[in-house]
């Protein structure tokens, strides 16, 4: 499994992901981990190793300290296909990444996205691409509101 350090003492900005056969959705959040917006997508090549390495070089990019990958678990909590590949993603990773890596439950993030969009009358909202990176946003939100309804800061640490 990734490295996870719930709830991270870390620093910087955090890194969320929305992995797709076709589709990596990105997003960031700001450094203080107030709010998350999208970032980009990236073309998916089906290739672990280059995917991998392709969010690495985003990571860096952005200052990110910290990657939450989307995990996509069933309604009943079961971890199906889609949900496997993406602990493979995140532990492929881990192992590249000299930072900690988080599975993060992404349990409707698109569609959340997809309403989200539709109701701001974004043209992004009949793009694929931009559902996928406003998914990694949401998954990042959901992420952000745990660490804040568990007693910690904007920072990670404890309140």
């Amino acid at each position: 499994m990734p490295r996870s350090v719930p709830g991270s003492t870390l620093m910087g900005r955090v890194m969320g992901l929305d992995l797709g056969s076709k589709r990596i959705g990105v997003a960031v959040t700001d450094p203080l981990r107030m709010f998350a917006r999208p970032l980009t997508t990236i073309s998916a090549s089906g290739a672990l190793a280059a995917d991998v390495e392709q969010v690495l070089q985003l990571a860096a990019e952005n200052e990110a300290r910290l990657i939450v990958v989307g995990h996509p678990l069933l309604p009943s909590g079961d971890r199906g296909e889609q949900a496997l590949e993406a602990e493979r993603f995140a532990e492929a990773l881990s192992s590249a990444a000299s930072l900690p890596v988080e599975l993060w439950d992404e349990s409707y993030s698109t569609l959340t996205a997809s309403e989200r969009l539709a109701e701001a009358g974004s043209r992004r909202a009949a793009s694929r691409s931009g559902i996928d990176a406003a998914a990694a946003a949401v998954i990042l939100e959901e992420w952000l509101r745990h660490q804040e309804q568990t007693g910690r800061d904007s920072m990670g640490e404890r309140t």
